[in-house]
């Protein structure tokens, strides 16, 4: 199986298909990926960016990100360092956080750490959540 890592310009040309020479070349390789011929590696810095890419320089809406973002991660060769990316998605749609926060919060209510912070919002979101999982 060919095995790659993907950079955030990458996945773009592949969500947006706004080129369509990169498009063809993006396409070919996330349809293997999707069906398990290939793998396809998104670290999380390159994950956040491409959030960050699309919701600001594009203005693409949070439920679209989160609905086209699930659909690649459940691609069947694609790789990412965790699975807690789709519940991160959910909590950055549902309480409009940044997605580092996001992922951040799903790493703190999944573990026995304490989060340190000063953002009361953040702080609102795990308080929450641990609310509602009692």
């Amino acid at each position: 199986m060919k095995k790659y890592i993907a950079d955030t310009n990458f996945i773009l040309r592949y969500l947006l298909a706004d080129n369509q020479e990169s498009y063809k070349q993006t396409k070919l390789i996330f349809e293997e990926a999707r069906i398990g011929k290939s793998q396809i590696d998104i670290e999380q810095s390159v994950f956040t960016e491409v959030i960050f890419v699309l919701s600001s320089f594009y203005k693409v809406p949070r439920s679209e990100i989160v609905s086209i973002l699930k659909s690649l991660l459940s691609y069947k060769g694609i790789k990412v360092d965790s699975d807690i990316y789709p519940i991160a998605l959910d909590l950055y749609l549902e309480n409009n956080i940044h997605i580092v926060d996001a992922i951040i919060a799903v790493k703190t209510l999944s573990s026995d750490s304490e989060l340190l912070t000063f953002d009361k919002k953040l702080q609102n979101v795990i308080s929450a959540k641990l609310t509602s999982e009692r």
